[in-house]
């Protein structure tokens, strides 16, 4: 999938604190694709849910999510925890889930198809209201909405590494 963003920290802390912080906020699963499915039975107060390797230093997560924000994307993180002169490097890369992607590439279809639409055929007025929903109000609402995830899921992370933003 595609990496929305990445972002690295350098911090003064000990790589083993750090996992030992995501441990206790993880609910452990290796079902990422459908985590709902995985949640009847999770620790609701944990944040976090995905998988934690701990021996490579590595983890892949997404938000625990309340039941009604679900219309919301899916975003996924994929963090590297490196030990470098002392310090930790914390390097976290965010994407869409799958079903996110795929509604994503079904509104720039859709916008696509209306600029054809436009461009192919003469226009009527019942085309414009098609056109401005497909081309100015989906895509964008859409974008906003991801990288809103996006941050939301970056601050949850930091907040639990203890990371100035």
């Amino acid at each position: 999938m595609i990496n929305f963003k990445t972002t690295t920290t350098e911090i003064n802390q000990n790589t083993d604190e750090l996992l030992s912080r995501l441990t206790w906020q993880i609910h452990s699963t290796n079902n990422l694709l459908f985590p709902k499915t995985n949640t009847f039975t999770a620790d609701t107060t944990r944040p976090l849910i995905g998988k934690l390797e701990v021996d490579k230093n590595k983890f892949d997560i997404t938000r625990l999510r309340p039941i009604l924000q679900t219309f919301l994307p899916q975003i996924f993180a994929s963090g590297q925890l490196k030990n470098h002169n002392g310090k930790t490097i914390v390097t976290i890369k965010y994407r869409l889930g799958l079903f996110s992607f795929a509604f994503f590439l079904f509104i720039f279809y859709a916008t696509a198809s209306s600029i054809l639409k436009i461009l192919t055929t003469s226009a009527t007025a019942e085309m414009y209201v098609d056109v401005f929903m497909f081309i100015i109000i989906f895509p964008v609402t859409g974008i906003i909405l991801a990288f809103w995830e996006i941050n939301k899921t970056k601050d949850k992370i930091f907040n639990i590494l203890d990371i100035e933003n």
